[in-house]
């Protein structure tokens, strides 16, 4: 697993997103729920899911052993 280089900035780290594991086409994130994240029914908003659906799969896909071979997903 490779984190330490690795820390979030912008929405994500906004949202509270958190790299747990990250290998070759591996990846594991969470994110605490908190009530700011909720509609009004009280379930996880569809755009948060869908952020973490993108953060998760954008990283599975550009994993690199070599930090500096890894790309960046637009």
């Amino acid at each position: 697993m490779t984190t330490a280089y690795y820390e979030f900035a912008g929405f994500n780290q906004h949202l509270g997103i958190q790299l747990v594991e990250w290998d070759e086409g591996h990846c594991v994130m969470e994110l605490p729920i908190e009530p700011h994240l909720l509609n009004r029914g009280g379930a996880v908003h569809g755009g948060v899911i869908s952020t973490l659906i993108d953060a998760v799969g954008s990283h599975a896909g550009k994993y690199s052993a070599d930090p500096a071979q890894r790309a960046n997903s637009v």
